[in-house]
């Protein structure tokens, strides 16, 4: 029998991120999770807004307590347990944090952590678009993926989570190698002093991409995938 984890459901929030912030900050302990139907202040990677309109996304935060071998590759393995959950050979995820549907990005994450004692306090953010918006770069989940009530799909993934913590990154590493978008194409990787060209080859033990050109191999744990035009 699945274990029942604490929720709190909000119909609008500045940020489920932040909520899960103030709930920790009051005294609340891991694991539990927040979910909403709108955000106002939606956060992503690299200090950007999450946009989304009103019932069209899956929102949600959770905390999670994270062994610090854990954090190695975190988001990648959180990623590989969203596509495990949801059950779709269409899904892919693109490094380091989103997940594809061909092309385009249908779902988001974001951590943060803190460490505490010996283990890390993990805040995990997730946004999955469920129906298409207008003027939108991003599309909505394929019709393959069967409709998510979030309070059970939330307890659904983090026991996924759990158990892939339990197997480490390195163990998971091939799978989620599979699930890589543009594998073995030729991609740039924008870098905050610059940017590289090659294949992505990979990852490596730590969740970092893996890109070559010719004899040059060259490792990163930053940076965004951007196609050659």
């Amino acid at each position: 029998m699945r274990r029942k984890i604490p929720s709190f459901y909000l119909q609008s929030v500045d940020s489920t991120q932040t909520e899960v912030e103030r709930l920790l900050g009051s005294g609340l302990r891991p694991p539990f999770f927040v979910y909403a139907d709108h955000q106002t202040q939606g956060r992503g990677r690299l200090n950007r807004d999450w946009i989304s309109s009103p019932g069209a996304s899956l929102l949600m935060s959770f905390a999670l307590l994270v062994d610090s071998e854990g954090l190695r590759g975190l988001s990648l393995l959180v990623g590989y347990s969203v596509v495990k959950i949801l059950g779709s050979d269409q899904l892919l995820l693109k490094w380091p944090n989103d997940i594809m549907y061909e092309d385009s990005k249908v779902g988001g994450i974001l951590i943060q952590s803190r460490s505490r004692e010996l283990q890390a306090e993990v805040i995990v953010g997730l946004g999955l678009n469920l129906r298409d918006i207008e003027g939108s770069p991003y599309r909505a989940l394929p019709d393959s993926v069967a409709a998510l009530e979030p309070e059970d799909f939330a307890s659904r993934l983090i026991g996924q989570i759990e158990t892939n913590l339990e197997q480490g990154f390195s163990a998971l590493k091939p799978s989620i190698e599979e699930l890589l978008w543009r594998r073995g194409k030729w991609i740039q990787l924008a870098l905050s002093d610059g940017q590289i060209e090659g294949e992505l080859n990979g990852l490596d033990q730590h969740g970092r991409i893996v890109l070559s050109r010719g004899q040059i191999v060259h490792v990163s744990a930053d940076g965004e995938i951007q196609l050659v035009s």
